[in-house]
């Protein structure tokens, strides 16, 4: 340790001033007849030297220690750096309770696809299957009326043709629609919901995903369903269903 070495330093200066001090050989005394030692002034100022080392390095080390302690106990606190917590997400609109009705629907506008059209309410035909609106009715979207209407809690069905016997239908290209695009049902009280696409499905009607069309949802939803892939002329239909799964962005107050 620093305080060892300073100690046996101290010892080494005072025990060599103090052979400097005895002469080698001392003449006898004249008056005495004895041996004597005389000091010279070097000897003097080793054995003050050594003295004073010996003395001042443990009250050295001692006021380094205290000096030590005391600038401890000042010295601050560490300082912690706080990372502020992100901001909350932006409050989202929030869709309709459960228990709330919601009117009718009237119309709906597609603008991607070009699509704006009055809606009907249809039900189920004698067979149990959702019927859909008149064929020659090339412009006409169909509202399951047994089910939710858009903008309620679960599954909202609109149904229309791709084609009559003589033309393009309001569905015709239902297919072109992508993730992202915007929905809009009007109701008879005024009242606009604005729904977005999730994603575009085509399956064949013989493997047609009744759970996922009509499962209940735990926020609004729409399906939006036509026919589409091959014509069947001997049947005259089609073999395959086009169906748009759509989720609930927001509603507008009544006008």
């Amino acid at each position: 340790m620093d305080s060892d070495r300073h100690s046996e330093y101290s010892w080494l200066v005072f025990f060599a001033a103090a052979k400097a001090s005895r002469p080698a050989a001392c003449p006898p005394s004249p008056a005495s007849g004895t041996p004597g030692r005389k000091l010279n002034a070097f000897s003097w100022v080793m054995i003050i030297a050594g003295v004073i080392v010996l003395v001042g390095t443990p009250l050295a080390m001692t006021y380094r220690v205290l000096a030590d302690a005391a600038s401890a106990s000042a010295s601050p606190p560490p300082q912690y750096v706080v990372i502020p917590a992100p901001p909350p997400p932006a409050a989202q609109p929030s869709p309709p309770s459960a228990a709330e009705a919601v009117a009718p629907p009237t119309r709906l506008d597609i603008e991607a696809i070009g699509v704006s059209a009055p809606i009907v309410q249809v039900g189920l035909d004698a067979g149990g299957v959702i019927e859909p609106p008149p064929l020659d009715e090339e412009n006409l979207v169909g509202w399951y009326g047994l089910g939710p209407s858009p903008g309620e809690v679960g599954p909202a069905v609109l149904l229309g043709h791709v084609d009559t016997r003589t033309a393009p239908a309001v569905f015709a290209r239902l297919k072109e629609l992508r993730p992202q695009d915007r929905i809009t049902v009007a109701h008879t009280d005024g009242r606009r919901d604005v729904f977005v696409v999730d994603r575009v499905e085509r399956v064949a009607k013989t493997a047609f995903p009744s759970a996922q069309v009509y499962g209940s949802t735990s926020n609004p939803a729409l399906r939006i369903i036509t026919c589409g892939g091959a014509f069947n002329t001997t049947s005259r239909s089609y073999a395959d269903n086009v169906i748009v799964f759509a989720s609930f962005l927001q509603a507008s107050p009544q006008l």
